[in-house]
This record gives C-alpha cells, sequence and structure tokens, in this order.
C-alpha cells in the first residue's frame, strides 16, 4: 500500500469512527427510562430534603439538592424521576454527592452522601412537568416525596 493509499484508509476510518461514536453519544447518553414507581408520599420526618436548584427548559432538566433518611446512611437507593403531563414518571441520570455540611447541620452521620445531582436531554418528545419524584429505598421500603420546580 502506498503512502497515499494509507493516508487516505486512516482518515476514512477515522472519519467513520467519529460519525459512529457522535451515533452513540447521541443516543446513549443521559436519555430517560421510563418507569411509574408507587408514588405514595413519605410520611412526615421520613425524608429530610432540600432542592437547592432546579429547572425544566425546552432541552434540559436539572435538579440539585439533598435528600436522606435519618436512619439511613450510604446504603439508601435514591433515584430521582420527572413527571410528564400525563403522570408517568421518567428517571433522570443522577450522581451522589458527599455532604458533610448536613451531617454537621443535622448532626447525624446518615446524611454523609446525601447530596445529589440528576439531569436529562429534554428533546425525548415527552411533555415534562415541573415536578419531580424522590425516591429513597432502605431494605425494600419505599419512601417518596414530590417537589415542585418554581
Amino acid at each position: 500500500m502506498t503512502k497515499t493509499k494509507l493516508s487516505e484508509w486512516v482518515f476514512f476510518s477515522a472519519i467513520i469512527l467519529s460519525i459512529l461514536f457522535l451515533y452513540m453519544a447521541r443516543y446513549s447518553i443521559n436519555d430517560y427510562k421510563k418507569v411509574t414507581p408507587g408514588i405514595t408520599e413519605a410520611l412526615p420526618g421520613d425524608i429530610s430534603y432540600h432542592i437547592d436548584y432546579c429547572t425544566v427548559q425546552s432541552r434540559f432538566i436539572l435538579i440539585q439538592g439533598w435528600a436522606g433518611l435519618p436512619n439511613g446512611g450510604i446504603n439508601v437507593v435514591k433515584n430521582i424521576y420527572i413527571l410528564d403531563q400525563k403522570g408517568q414518571a421518567h428517571k433522570l441520570h443522577s450522581t451522589t454527592v458527599k455532604t458533610p455540611q448536613i451531617v454537621e447541620k443535622k448532626r447525624n452521620p446518615a446524611f454523609s452522601h446525601a447530596g445529589f445531582i440528576a439531569s436529562a436531554k429534554n428533546d425525548s418528545g415527552i411533555n415534562a412537568t415541573k415536578k419531580f419524584v424522590i425516591e429513597l429505598a432502605l431494605n425494600g421500603k419505599k419512601n417518596v416525596v414530590t417537589y415542585e420546580c418554581k
């Protein structure tokens, strides 16, 4: 193979791989996961939470805050959902954040990993509301609160 042919082949391969990567990224990152959890509100005192920031825009959804169970610790499973106009819940991609300031404020080490950031692209064709569902599960018991972004 000549040097020119080799460079053309490498260039063509790079173009194909770039297109493939863009396609995979477009359809796999931060997409909605349609779920309908049993949305039963938690009793007062079961969940402590605070929302620092939330936004529902035409192309992007983001919510940031903290939520925890007083007896939970790091074993709490945290799921964040957004509701659509039909009441269907769509799971957002979320990340847990350490929250030493909440541990200090609450005087409870169970809140050490209570922080979260959840987001999704908002172009999947669903009509999202500004209502979020925060679900905390521990030992098979689910505690759920709803929050409406102002």
